[in-house]
């Protein structure tokens, strides 16, 4: 056996390609050149992250390469010299430990998962976020096929690819940068919404600009700006929209929103005893004043008139139930303060006479026509036709406004330039630009963003987003806990209640995941990575989840690999020890 592995060596060394991936120089420039790389990646990842260490360095192709004829010339350096004898049985341990090393490596690469799942409290989730992005569409909110997108280092134009969803010669991707910025900016398309973009200045104050729309998914139809409310609305009536003098009764209206539930109650609702729910959110009418007044005895109400309402509710959220008072001219005032910032409140009062009680400006919507008039303490002060590209000096406290933009018919699209990361922060989202399709002229989609249009009775979105896979199981967050600094409301130290379920629900396991406690399930770790907080909405966790195959390897290897650098140790000390003086 020893002649015929003799045989085989020989047969090897006599190999020039083997002769070339076993040489000692080949080890001396691949080792070094892998030293200088990671040295590199070092410098890139202290510098800006490790996101763009993995774009610039451990992501590309030559890295692979590298670590391949790493282990080629490793390998062929011990086959050459089989059978070892004796006192090389340490030289082939520790290059026996670097190619279980290397192939722990390869394994990770191939089998590996590193990515992100984010949980609402009290919902669960199977679905893990991918560093890696694709171009999906959807057809009536249903997925229907996707494309990968390669994440490229430089800007690239031409012909980069189809549009999922489109068969043959469909519509193309024509463009791509790496790290874009992205703003937004209004278009006139047939079947849009009026928009409108307008500056309004108080004094000597920086201008404020604001873009309204109607029924749009992305802007809003009303904003609060330069101490007045700011709305844009159709106009069913010109004549009666200029009229300064309408007669117009009072209204009232108000909602509740707990989270993703909410409640709303007209006027003709605010009857003492009518109760609305949805969800675990619970409002029912206590009492309602139409003209209140705070007295000795506490609050009274002093005639039949819309004059100065107040209404008594009580509330519950299944957590906590309270009594809750609102003003309708004080819109702002919370009878309970700051006691329950979980739950929002909306306002809207009109005297009578149809102005609104605080400063407002209304823009109307008539057909192509922009509208104006200004309302104030219940009196409109004045209406009138907008011309866009002039100041006007409004009635409401020095206020100017001016319209640059009023589209009858428009739509709110991306747009994207490209822009280089800052060092320390997160990378800008890589941006495609997709030829012209069914829904007209180019679309730029920045990483996040989407768009939709109809199509033979059918609604289609394109979407780019970053590649998802399901997990076996889901996570289930039972609850959310933050602690702060003392004195402070900096984040200190945050933690997951969770619940492993299987697909139909059922509960698996339970854990903690917090800080430097890693949940381990199905050969899955999950990491404590961040977390959302927004008023009024369930806190929302970000877990790191990583599925490492090669890790058993890599510690195998490296066991190896530092058991026979001892063992050489020993060896050259015994060597020197035995020889004569």
């Amino acid at each position: 056996m020893t002649t015929s592995s003799s045989r085989k060596s020989r047969i090897l060394r006599n190999l020039p390609i083997v002769r070339t991936l076993a040489s000692l120089k080949l080890a001396v420039v691949t080792m070094g050149s892998l030293a200088a790389i990671l040295a590199v990646g070092t410098l890139i990842e202290s510098r800006y992250n490790a996101d763009m260490a993995r774009l610039l360095v451990y992501d590309r192709w030559w890295f692979d390469l590298l670590l391949a004829f790493l282990f080629l010339n490793i390998l062929f350096s011990v086959l050459i010299r089989m059978p070892l004898k004796r006192h090389q049985y340490a030289f082939g341990c520790i290059h026996l430990g670097m190619l279980v090393l290397l192939a722990g490596a390869f394994g990770t690469r191939l089998g590996g998962l590193d990515g992100t799942i984010e949980i609402p409290e009290g919902s669960a989730s199977m679905a893990v976020r991918l560093p890696e992005t694709v171009l999906r569409s959807y057809l009536d909110e249903r997925f229907e096929s996707e494309v990968p997108l390669d994440r490229s280092l430089v800007s690239d134009s031409g012909d980069l690819g189809p549009v999922p969803g489109f068969p043959g010669n469909g519509p193309r991707i024509v463009q791509s940068i790496p790290f874009s910025k992205i703003y937004q900016k209004t278009s006139p398309t047939p079947d849009g919404t009026p928009i409108v973009e307008l500056a309004l200045m108080a004094g000597e104050s920086e201008p404020i600009a604001l873009r309204l729309a109607l029924d749009h998914p992305a802007l809003p139809s009303r904003q609060d700006a330069a101490s007045l409310h700011v709305s844009l609305e159709p106009v069913g009536s010109v004549a009666a929209f200029l009229d300064t003098t309408p007669n117009i009764p009072a209204a009232l209206s108000l909602e509740c929103r707990h989270g993703k539930n909410s409640v709303e109650f007209a006027l003709g609702e605010l009857v003492p005893g009518r109760t609305k729910n949805d969800g675990m959110l619970e409002v029912g009418v206590v009492e309602f004043l139409p003209d209140a007044r705070i007295g000795d005895s506490g609050l009274a109400n002093q005639s039949g008139n819309l004059v100065n309402p107040a209404v008594r509710l009580k509330v519950s959220t299944g957590n906590a139930t309270w009594e809750e008072i609102l003003y309708g001219r004080v819109p702002g005032f919370r009878f309970t303060g700051d006691a329950h910032p979980e739950v929002s409140w909306k306002i809207e009062y009109r005297p009578h006479g149809g102005a609104a009680q605080a400063p407002t400006l209304r823009l109307g919507a008539a057909g192509d026509s922009l509208l104006a008039r200004c309302e104030r303490d219940g009196r409109i002060l004045a209406a009138f036709h907008v011309l866009p590209g002039r100041s006007m000096r409004l009635p409401l406290e020095g206020v100017h406004a001016s319209v640059g933009t009023w589209l009858p018919r428009a739509d709110l699209r991306d747009s994207c330039v490209e822009v280089d990361p800052a060092p320390g922060a997160a990378l800008p989202p890589p941006a495609i630009r997709v030829g012209q399709g069914p829904w007209g002229a180019p679309r730029w989609i920045p990483l996040g963003g989407f768009f939709g249009w109809s199509e033979a009775g059918h609604r289609r979105i394109l979407s780019h987003e970053e590649r998802r896979t399901a997990l076996p199981f889901g996570i289930r967050l039972d609850s959310f806990k933050v602690g702060t600094n003392p004195g402070t409301m900096d984040a200190a130290s945050y933690e997951s209640f969770v619940t492993v379920v299987d697909s139909l629900g059922a509960p698996l396991d339970t854990a903690r995941i917090a800080m430097n406690e890693p949940l381990q399930h199905g050969g899955y770790t999950f990491y404590q990575a961040s977390f959302v907080q927004r008023p009024g909405a369930p806190s929302t966790t970000i877990l790191s989840v990583n599925r490492d195959p090669g890790r058993p390897f890599k510690y195998l290897g490296s066991l190896l690999a530092v058991i026979s650098i001892g063992w050489y140790a020993a060896e050259r000390l015994r060597k020197r020890t035995e020889t004569p003086a």
